[in-house]
């Protein structure tokens, strides 16, 4: 018996282009285990498009985040727009899921708010140190906060 693995798409709309990958990924790990997420960006000119893609392990998660998630989710502005692609995208091969992107970060056990006073300078970053950043976000846009 072949196994075969199945990750969800789901899209992003409405999203402003000033808005880090890492802080995405971190909303959208509120609702499950997240195996992929992309920010296209313009090939001249290298800025986001204004949209992104996610991939959840199964379609249960990712039609508990489009419930969780839509008309909830504000980021400068700007409320995001949520929504299934109404394609299943096999993985790499049958056998062997593909492996996140992204490590999940554990969620300290009581909220933490950050006060827009503190500086960011003090604090370590929320990210592991290897993670890499979609290649057309510059380090400016790091500082974006919910």
């Amino acid at each position: 018996l072949r196994h075969h693995c199945m990750h969800i798409a789901f899209s992003l709309g409405n999203l402003d282009e000033k808005v880090p990958e890492r802080v995405l990924y971190e909303i959208l790990i509120q609702a499950g285990h997240v195996v992929d997420l992309h920010i296209p960006c313009d090939k001249e000119t290298g800025r986001p498009k204004g949209f992104a893609f996610a991939e959840y392990e199964t379609d249960a998660i990712a039609q508990y985040a489009v419930r969780l998630f839509s008309g909830l989710v504000r980021l400068n502005g700007k409320t995001l727009k949520f929504a299934l692609s109404g394609q299943d995208k096999p993985s790499s091969n049958g056998n062997n899921p593909v492996m996140p992107k992204l490590n999940p970060i554990p969620l300290p056990k009581q909220p933490q708010f950050v006060h827009s006073s503190d500086t960011l300078v003090s604090h370590k970053p929320a990210y592991p140190v290897h993670y890499q950043l979609d290649p057309c976000m510059s380090t400016e846009t790091m500082g974006v906060m919910l």
